[in-house]
């Protein structure tokens, strides 16, 4: 066997996001700032084991998209493939060996009567927490949250989060130049809406503007990413993107609702699924977080095994030429 040490892999890169990506963006008056996951929620059933925030210990494992224009889909749509499958979340289960990043309110899987990541069923009454209309995923029933309550990938419990109506609001309407730093564009023909960091600087040869529909390669993405970008893929064929957020308004809960441009704050029936963007507290990169990114960098290596070429992250996670996953 031959070990090829890599020093670049756009298709692997968005698994390395820290302190210097995916944000800073400020969430409020105070100044507070959070960085992005770097990829929507998703969830496998049937995939070991993961950690909880009550100290127990539950079914199943949490992880971010491995680059943030991965959606999963329906059995049409998606580019998410697990064992050499394409995922479905239409087969949300509770032994579904695949991953889904569609999800009810408030699934979590710490309060039963809510339900579990894969739940689909149920009227909208059920997902009520506590059995009250008027609980959100913070406060008392802060464990509803899938960041909070759960572990994941090597993420402790309670380190990230989903955003509340307010934050979101002040993000791509009341910061510095709000309304030109976010918009609807294509990512080697993916769609989706991005988000763009305070101060934002434009990566030489790439421009964007808000009110037109940019299209970018892998290789303008990277440039983007690097900048801070943040891309909510659609998953949907009804509009941009839609993304659960963490106050409910009635009997329903609020989404932020990503349209050919322009965003909206609905409330929708709980027991629909939809996306999950979590988020957590932003923090200036130390000097050690730049050497500790560059190690992840280039300790990404090529493997020819059996005349076939795949690729080992740091943590062991194996991948095939076209990028899929090896369990």
């Amino acid at each position: 066997m031959r070990t090829i040490t890599l020093t670049f892999l756009s298709t692997l890169f968005a698994l390395l996001c820290n302190a210097q990506k995916c944000g800073p963006f400020t969430i409020n008056s105070n100044g507070d700032q959070i960085m992005f996951a770097p990829g929507n929620l998703q969830y496998n059933a049937a995939l070991g084991t993961h950690a909880c925030a009550d100290g127990t210990t539950k079914q199943g494992t949490f992880r971010f998209a491995e680059h943030q224009y991965d959606y999963v889909g329906n059995a049409d749509m998606g580019n998410v493939y697990w064992n050499d499958v394409k995922c479905n979340n239409t087969l949300a289960s509770s032994t579904y060996d695949g991953w889904i990043d569609h999800f009810n309110w408030g699934t979590s899987g710490w309060n039963a009567s809510n339900g579990e990541p894969w739940i689909r069923s149920g009227n909208n009454n059920s997902y009520f927490l506590g059995g009250k209309s008027n609980n959100n995923l913070y406060g008392a029933y802060a464990y509803a949250d899938w960041g909070v309550y759960n572990q994941i990938g090597d993420d402790e419990p309670e380190t990230w989060r989903t955003l509340q109506v307010d934050e979101w609001i002040y993000i791509v309407f009341d910061r510095p130049n709000a309304s030109s730093l976010h918009g609807p564009v294509t990512i080697q023909g993916i769609l989706g809406y991005m988000i763009l960091p305070d101060g934002w600087v434009a990566p030489e040869g790439i421009t964007f503007s808000h009110s037109v529909g940019a299209t970018y390669t892998f290789k303008q993405w990277e440039k983007l990413e690097e900048s801070g970008a943040v891309f909510f893929p659609s998953g949907s064929l009804s509009s941009i993107g839609n993304y659960w957020l963490s106050d409910s308004y009635g009997n329903n809960a609020y989404r932020i609702f990503f349209q050919w441009g322009s965003e909206n704050l609905y409330s929708t029936q709980r027991n629909f699924g939809l996306s999950v963007r979590l988020a957590k507290g932003y923090s200036e990169p130390t000097a050690l977080d730049e050497i500790q990114y560059q190690q992840q960098k280039t300790a990404v290596k090529k493997v020819i095994e059996d005349g076939k070429l795949y690729i080992i992250l740091p943590n062991g996670t194996k991948y095939d030429s076209t990028g899929r996953r090896v369990k």
